[in-house]
């Protein structure tokens, strides 16, 4: 049963899981009108409240959307922006990197993905975080491109079935993001591009049109 307490877009992604998660058709139908109210949005100037998943609603219909009055100017801040994506530009770039920790006492190796950031802490590099907010949330600047980075990983929590409050579940996503097959084997393979180009971390590298996503 959903917990009434959880945001509308966290219940109605857990209700969908519990009845095998939501297929290609459902995962449209329940995404494109917040795609598109957030395609008008930018072209009036303005941006959606994509920082996390606190603004948004769930429709009679079942369509995610957003109160329009909760749009609001861009917040700049593109020299801590282009300072923290600075060393992603280099020659030489990173593919992947991992954190791998041995415990003796319980002969068990663990993980971790360094592209996955805590939570509060700072940022130093282009990360994914939990809670749905990007990086460039964090430093504040939200503009057009964050939104649409914000749009692919909600495309990707919908269409993996992942609940990316859970920093366990995120990481199952940036661990498999260039291969999401491996978290959904149904995944629709347009649908699989679409949110990778929506969710790289490089805003140089991501997906800069929303129209031509939509």
């Amino acid at each position: 049963m959903s917990d009434v307490s959880q945001p509308p877009f966290l219940q109605a992604l857990e209700a969908a899981v519990a009845k095998g998660g939501f297929e290609t058709d459902d995962a449209l139908s329940f995404l494109l009108p917040l795609l598109k109210q957030v395609r008008s949005a930018h072209e009036a100037g303005l941006v959606a409240p994509l920082s996390g998943i606190q603004d948004l609603l769930v429709t009679e219909q079942s369509h995610l959307m957003f109160a329009p009055a909760k749009v609001s100017s861009p917040e700049k801040n593109t020299a801590k922006v282009e300072a923290i994506q600075s060393p992603v530009s280099q020659a030489v770039q990173v593919v992947a990197e991992s954190r791998r920790t041995v415990d003796i006492d319980q002969s068990s190796l663990t993980t971790s993905d360094l592209s996955v950031g805590a939570v509060g802490g700072t940022i130093t590099k282009p990360v994914f975080l939990a809670n749905y907010r990007s990086w460039e949330h964090e430093v504040g600047h939200h503009d057009e491109l964050t939104d649409i980075f914000s749009l692919g990983m909600l495309l990707a929590s919908v269409a993996c079935g992942l609940d990316f409050t859970d920093a366990g579940e995120l990481e199952v996503f940036t661990v498999n993001r260039t291969n999401l097959f491996g978290v959904n084997r149904r995944l629709n393979p347009v649908l699989a591009s679409v949110i990778v180009q929506m969710t790289e971390l490089n805003r140089h590298k991501r997906a800069p049109d929303l129209a031509q996503m939509i």
